[in-house]
């Protein structure tokens, strides 16, 4: 699990450090640099596949090169902190950098490091491993050309915690029917091809089981998922179903309630993917506020199994139902960028007063209020 997070000079955010948690929420007004954080996160992960690095990294999050940057001359680094894994014992820490170089992205700086003991220095050179033969361009990482130390630690334990997911989910996109070997995508195409191998597992009772049932806390009007072949138009695949409570009658997703879908794929989530880290884009959205606490259990339940969950939201009822030590708000400040503040070091929250509901809190007197109070 990640334990710490900074970020420098990327996009909004001048510089800035944050300690999380299995479930960590960050909370603020729009534009606040709450998506950025989670962005910076993701980009660190992907760095291990190659993709940022490409000629096409602008197409990560469909912005301009330029666009990454708080200040073009600076390069962005981002750095994180994590347990080492056995045999190792102590704090793993890794910082990679990058810098705009003729028009593409290129790492200009990689460490890692387990307590005092070095594996990267700052020139990218390995010390305890051998080093791929030839001069290190930085056009992929050290870590993605180290592809041969992927089982070895600290490699092993970094590489799995920072293997991430980014879901911005898109109903419509959702419903959307997609073949069976389809995959999972931020905004939640390929659902379909998910539940639909779930469906055929080996452990299908099992986990069915538990996915309808999270489904029928939501709605008593639904009582399982089910699959068919698609029947919208020119469309391939398979589509998803809601089978009502006589268990003969079935609704296509496209004709069921938003919450309903995303529900679901929070779900699929859960049960059809490994990653170990999960960044949430509002996960209150289409849901009613009376069936938050479901979605709240299921990121629980995601934190709780050793993965871990980063949310964004907007929502005073979803914060309600939050610890002050997961919560994190954010807010920006012109040339001084992104700052973020740990909810727990509010005066509201003083050692042997009443503890406020998180939600009313931050609804009633603000995120001004909350920071200006913090010590």
């Amino acid at each position: 699990m990640i334990t710490r997070l900074e970020i420098e000079n990327f996009k909004a955010i001048r510089k800035v450090a944050i300690d999380l948690t299995p479930l960590t929420v960050f909370v603020g007004p729009n534009d606040s640099g709450k998506t950025t954080i989670l962005q910076a996160l993701h980009l660190l992960g992907e760095s291990f596949s190659g993709r940022p690095w490409s000629s096409e990294a602008h197409s990560v999050f469909g912005l301009e090169p330029e666009s990454y940057f708080f200040d073009r001359t600076l390069p962005i680094r981002i750095s994180v902190e994590l347990a080492a894994g056995a045999p190792l014992e102590g704090t793993i820490r890794y910082t990679l950098g990058f810098q705009l170089v003729d028009g593409s992205f290129k790492a200009v700086e990689e460490r890692l490091s387990v307590g005092a003991d070095e594996f990267l220095d700052g020139a990218g050179e390995q010390k305890r491993t051998p080093s791929k033969k030839g001069h290190w361009t930085g056009d992929v990482s050290l870590l993605r050309e180290q592809q041969h130390l992927a089982d070895q630690e600290p490699y092993r334990t970094l590489r799995a915690s920072l293997r991430s997911f980014y879901a911005a989910f898109e109903p419509p996109k959702m419903v959307t029917p997609s073949e069976a070997d389809a995959q999972l995508v931020s905004s939640g195409a390929g659902l379909a091809g998910v539940l639909d191998r779930l469906l055929t597992s080996p452990e299908r009772d099992v986990v069915m089981e538990k996915f309808n049932k999270a489904l029928r806390r939501l709605s008593a009007n639904v009582h399982s998922i089910a699959m068919r072949p698609a029947q919208a138009g020119n469309a391939k695949g398979k589509e998803l179903l809601f089978t009502l409570p006589d268990r003969t009658t079935a609704v296509p997703a496209r004709e069921a309630s938003t919450g309903l879908v995303l529900v679901a794929g929070y779900l699929a989530l859960m049960y059809g993917t490994r990653h170990r880290m999960f960044l949430i884009e509002e996960p209150e959205n289409g849901v009613h506020p009376l069936a938050i606490l479901t979605v709240v259990d299921l990121l629980r339940e995601l934190a709780s199994s050793g993965r871990q969950v980063i949310a964004t939201t907007h929502s005073p009822v979803l914060l309600d139902y939050m610890e002050p030590e997961d919560v994190q708000i954010v807010t920006r400040r012109g040339s001084e960028g992104v700052q973020v503040t740990p909810m727990f070091k509010s005066r509201f929250f003083k050692e042997g007063t009443q503890r406020p509901d998180l939600g009313e809190l931050w609804y009633s007197v603000g995120d001004d209020a909350i920071i200006s109070t913090a010590s």
